[in-house]
C-alpha cells in the first residue's frame, strides 16, 4: 500500500488517497496512526479515505479484527475524528465495516463518491463531534 495526504483549507478535510493493495487488517493500522498524527499536527479532526484506486485484501475477519482495537489510539479516533472513505463499488464487506464502526462509537461513514463523502463530513462539521452534542441529523 501506498498513500499520499493531502489538506483541503476550503473544507478543513485532510485527504487521504491510498493506491495499491489494501490489508485491511495491517494497512488499517497505517492509516489510523496517521490520522492521529495528522489530527495532532493539523489540528484536522475530518478525513476522507480515498480507496478508489486501492484493491482491498481481507475478508469479515479482517474486518472485524481491523476496528476492534482498544488503546489510546482508538480512545483519540472515537471522541475527535470523522472520517468518510470511498470506494467504488461499495460492497458488502464496506457496510459491515461502517456498521462495525459505528457500533464501536466511531464516526466514518462510507460512500461511493467523493463528493458525497464531503457533503457528509461538512454537514456535522468536528465542533459537535468534540462536544459530544447529538446534531439531529443522521447520514
Amino acid at each position: 500500500m501506498k498513500y499520499a495526504s493531502e489538506f483541503d483549507p476550503e473544507h478543513g478535510i485532510c485527504v487521504i488517497r491510498v493506491t495499491g493493495n489494501f490489508h485491511r487488517l495491517d494497512d488499517s493500522d497505517t492509516i489510523r496512526n496517521f490520522i492521529v498524527r495528522c489530527c495532532a499536527e493539523r489540528k484536522c479532526c475530518q478525513f476522507l479515505i480515498d480507496l478508489t484506486r486501492a484493491t482491498l485484501i481481507g475478508g469479515t475477519l479482517e474486518i472485524y479484527q481491523a476496528v476492534d482495537f482498544r488503546d489510546k489510539v482508538a480512545e483519540s479516533l472515537r471522541t475527535i475524528i470523522r472520517a468518510a472513505f470511498v470506494r467504488t463499488p461499495l460492497t458488502a464487506d464496506d457496510r459491515f465495516y461502517e456498521t462495525m464502526a459505528y457500533n464501536r462509537g466511531y464516526h466514518l461513514k462510507a460512500h461511493d463518491s467523493v463528493e458525497k463523502a464531503v457533503e457528509w463530513l461538512l454537514v456535522e462539521p468536528c465542533g459537535s463531534v468534540l462536544s459530544g452534542e447529538p446534531s439531529g441529523k443522521s447520514g
